[in-house]
């Protein structure tokens, strides 16, 4: 019976035959039914799982630059072939998952199943994704920020942010950048289940934004929210408190109850 590094191996072959330009590493595991582009790049310990399909120039399991610079000079004849040899730590997908073209996925990145990825996204190294997640066109999760199960991200996840499950972000999560000093770590906000976040609106800094709260469009939030609140305004303030009839499956969803009739 075909191992799947067998698979990967002969998948590899494949796609150098059919002249595609694309990569698959002999390390990674392709599930079952899975549909690969012949210009998409695979590297390291990339885990795929079944039913998923990867995209015109999809980029998996792409090292970090401290990888790839500790490989240098270690005699790769190709740049695929170094960042397949810097590539260590492993990256899932989990089943079901589509990711569309010119999409990057770091290595070190767990993500759930059913992933619905747009163009152009990026996920960097250490974050993960819970399951049914959403990627918008360019969205960008940045380094060990944590994403729940269900949400839908349109725009930026700074380092180290934590979303719950059920969350909407089109605006942007971000640190403070008081130091100004690129890879100085800074704290990060927090979005409990269920928040939205509207168009162009920015959550800055360590603060919590509370369960089930909306932000609204272009609204800049500074300082933590209560629960249940609708905030807006730069600098934001609160409007009111979210009513349940407004958002009721959102509601249902987050606290695990029936949407009554």
């Amino acid at each position: 019976m075909e191992t799947l590094h067998q698979k990967a191996a002969q998948m590899q072959h494949d796609w150098l035959a059919r002249a595609g330009g694309g990569y698959i590493s002999g390390r990674a595991e392709i599930g079952e039914r899975v549909h690969i582009s012949a210009s998409a790049r695979v590297f390291g310990n990339v885990i795929i799982g079944d039913d998923s399909v990867i995209d015109a120039n999809v980029t998996l399991g792409y090292p970090t630059v401290d990888a790839i610079r500790a490989c240098l000079g270690s005699g790769s004849s190709t740049a695929e072939e170094l960042l397949d040899q810097a590539a260590k730590k492993t990256t899932i997908i989990g089943p079901n998952s589509l990711v569309r073209g010119f999409t990057v996925i770091y290595e070190d990145v767990s993500i759930g199943e059913k992933l619905d990825c747009a163009h152009d996204v990026v996920v960097r190294e250490g974050s993960s994704l819970g399951v049914g997640v959403e990627l918008g066109p360019q969205a960008y999760i940045k380094s060990d920020a944590k994403i729940g199960d269900h949400c839908r991200i349109a725009g930026v996840i700074c380092d180290r942010a934590i979303v719950g499950k059920h969350c909407t972000v089109y605006g942007d999560v971000i640190h403070k950048f008081t130091s100004g000093i690129s890879g100085m770590k800074e704290e990060s906000p927090t979005l409990e289940d269920g928040v939205v976040v509207g168009r162009q609106a920015c959550v800055i800094g360590p603060i919590t934004i509370g369960r089930l709260s909306l932000v609204g469009a272009g609204a800049i939030v500074t300082h933590s929210i209560q629960e249940e609140s609708v905030v807006a305004g730069n600098p934001a303030r609160s409007l009111r408190s979210r009513e349940w009839a407004e958002a009721a499956e959102l509601w249902a969803r987050v606290l695990g109850t029936e949407v009554p009739h």
